[in-house]
């Protein structure tokens, strides 16, 4: 475990003073997760996100560690324990809240989801967490689902969003654009012999997998054209990279890092016959990119 002290962009042994811990894995920070946060935050003490490094059981993430704390941090968190999975998962729900709740995050009250669960075998509950706590002189509050459509907001529903390309659904439960954020690499340059040069970056291990198509996003403030994929009209390589076409930039971005939004899937990815062919498809997602916007 490590407990990062936000503010101070620094790590800590532990948690002296009192503090609100929202307790939850936090993939995406959703609008569930951040309604939780926000009821973690409506005390007099400083607030405390209980997360883990990686997704428990294998789940690919929708934001890594270092997006997490960032976003955490941007919502005005103090402090993250960042757990691995493994150092938790065989403990007694006791041993949760008394060595890990109340003597390392020093939690005096903890806000948590209707549907949350600790300990070995997931043996505890909310109501269970309440009854501990209430033993040591502490408080739990339990939140209700926040819903969507109907339906209880969740980051496994916003990762089948995701990997099935809506995009929409997805960026209405996170209550922001979906974002990648990765090194841009060296291409083959085909794009820009096409009149379209693309910035070229690589899917990192772990990371929910979109469907190989072109989407409407946004770069830095410009419209954009992203195609995901393993680009079949220009290599044989089954190697699945994220091409974008900043519109109006001509910049030089190699080997920095870079954020790209995604609202909208446009069109599956395709193989074409003649790089003339591609180039007036690109031409036409650039046009139908541009209407979006507008």
């Amino acid at each position: 475990m490590t407990v990062y002290d936000l503010r101070a962009g620094s790590e800590i042994e532990k948690i002296d003073l009192p503090v609100s811990v929202a307790l939850g894995n936090f993939d995406g920070l959703h609008i569930g997760h951040r309604e939780l946060i926000r009821q973690a935050k409506c005390s007099d003490m400083k607030c405390c996100v209980f997360t883990f490094r990686q997704n428990p059981f294998g789940s690919p993430y929708i934001i890594d560690i270092e997006e997490k704390l960032k976003l955490l941090y941007d919502m005005g968190v103090d402090y993250a324990g960042v757990f691995d999975f493994c150092e938790i998962r065989d403990m007694t729900p006791e041993s949760f809240v008394t060595d890990i709740l109340t003597d390392r995050l020093n939690a005096y009250r903890c806000v948590c989801g209707f549907n949350f669960r600790f300990g070995k075998d997931a043996g505890g509950d909310a109501a269970m967490l309440k009854s501990l706590m209430l033993e040591r002189g502490r408080e739990v509050l339990i939140v209700d689902a926040v819903e969507y459509e109907g339906e209880a907001v969740s980051s496994s529903r916003i990762r089948r969003c995701l990997s099935s390309g809506d995009i929409e659904g997805a960026n209405a439960m996170l209550g922001r654009a979906y974002s990648v954020k990765y090194r841009v690499s060296h291409g083959n340059k085909i794009g820009r012999s096409l009149g379209f040069p693309t910035v070229n970056q690589a899917l990192k291990e772990g990371s929910v997998r979109l469907p190989y198509g072109v989407y409407i996003c946004s770069c830095m403030g410009h419209a954009a054209v992203t195609n995901f994929g393993v680009r079949p009209t220009v290599t044989d390589k089954n190697e699945p990279y994220f091409e974008t076409f900043i519109i109006g930039y001509e910049g030089d971005l190699y080997g920095e890092e870079i954020s790209v939004d995604f609202y909208r899937m446009l069109r599956p990815e395709k193989k074409f016959s003649t790089y003339e062919e591609l180039s007036r498809q690109i031409a036409l997602d650039v046009e139908a990119t541009k209407e979006y916007f507008q």
